[in-house]
C-alpha cells in the first residue's frame, strides 16, 4: 500500500543518512522506480547507488555499474562500469555481475575484447545459476552452449 511504501521510504532514508549501505541501495531503487511516494529521479538514484557502492555493498555496486553502462542519471561510461563489475566479481558472488562482465569482455565494451575470459565468465555465471541468460550470451557470440 502507499502507506507501507512511504513508511519503507522513511526507514530507508534514516538508514541511508547514517551510512547504511542497504538503505542507500533501497533508496536508490525507490528513486529509480518512482515508488514510496517519490517521483522517478535518475540523478538521486545514482547518488544513492553510488553511496552504497562506495560502502562496498555488492548490489549497490552492481546498480551503479548498470547506471554507468546505460548512462542512467549519469554520463555513460562502459570503462567505469566494467571496472566496477570486476571489483564485484573479485570479492563477491553476484551472478548478474559475472554475466555482465562476461558480456563486456565478449563484446569489447569498456575493456579490450577477450573472448576466452568472456567465455570463462559466462560459464561461471551459468554455474552460478544464470543458465538461460548465459546461454543466450554465448549463443550471441557464436560460442558453444555445452557446459
Amino acid at each position: 500500500t502507499a502507506v507501507d511504501e512511504a513508511k519503507g521510504l522513511e526507514w530507508f532514508r534514516k538508514s541511508a543518512d547514517h551510512d547504511g549501505f542497504e538503505g542507500q541501495y533501497n533508496l536508490g531503487q525507490c528513486f529509480r522506480r518512482g515508488v514510496g511516494g517519490v517521483d522517478e529521479n535518475p540523478e538521486l538514484a545514482v547518488r544513492w547507488f553510488n553511496a552504497s557502492s562506495d560502502n562496498r555493498f555488492p548490489e549497490g555496486m552492481y546498480a551503479m555499474a548498470m547506471c554507468l553502462e546505460q548512462g542512467y542519471g549519469c554520463e555513460q561510461d562502459s570503462t567505469q562500469a566494467a571496472e566496477l563489475l570486476a571489483k564485484i566479481c573479485d570479492k563477491y558472488i553476484l551472478p548478474a555481475a559475472t554475466l555482465s562482465l562476461a558480456t563486456h569482455y565478449l563484446k569489447g565494451r569498456g575493456v579490450d575484447q577477450d573472448l576466452e575470459l568472456g567465455e570463462k565468465l559466462a560459464r561461471l555465471a551459468w554455474k552460478q545459476g544464470m543458465v538461460g541468460p548465459a546461454r543466450e550470451v554465448l549463443e550471441a557470440v557464436g560460442l558453444s552452449t555445452d557446459l
